[in-house]
């Protein structure tokens, strides 16, 4: 058979922003979960049975299915990082791990109030002015 797969969109994302997760080949009707962990814990979150599910989804007839996560507000992910989401199986007999690039949310800038006369003053000319 066709390994599971799951493809990503975006493939970077933040807290508090939604990822499209698309499965292909999966079993038919088939519940998946879907964990995020980084990635260098990934194997060892699956092997000890630690990975907690941040969603869980039916394969539709043809074994695919489409959801959307939010990047939670937990396990420092705002600080940005290299982490995976992993697709699984409850018998964890098919499973599919993808990269995502977290990167820490960018702040509001905060624009300066403008100046009275609507044009900041040239600091060359203030500097020639004395």
């Amino acid at each position: 058979p066709i390994p599971a797969v799951i493809v990503l969109d975006p493939l970077e994302s933040s807290v508090g922003l939604t990822v499209e997760v698309q499965g292909e080949y999966w079993l038919a009707g088939e519940l998946v979960s879907i964990g995020l962990a980084w990635a260098d814990q990934a194997q060892v979150l699956i092997e000890t049975g630690q990975l907690v599910p941040i969603d869980q989804v039916n394969a539709d007839g043809d074994g695919n299915f489409v959801t959307k996560i939010t990047i939670p507000s937990a396990h420092e992910w705002e600080n940005g990082g290299q982490a995976v989401i992993v697709a699984y199986s409850a018998d964890h007999q098919r499973m599919f791990i993808a990269g995502l690039t977290l990167v820490p949310p960018t702040p509001t800038p905060e624009l300066p109030p403008p100046s009275e006369e609507g044009v900041l003053p040239d600091p060359m000319e203030e500097a020639t002015a004395g």
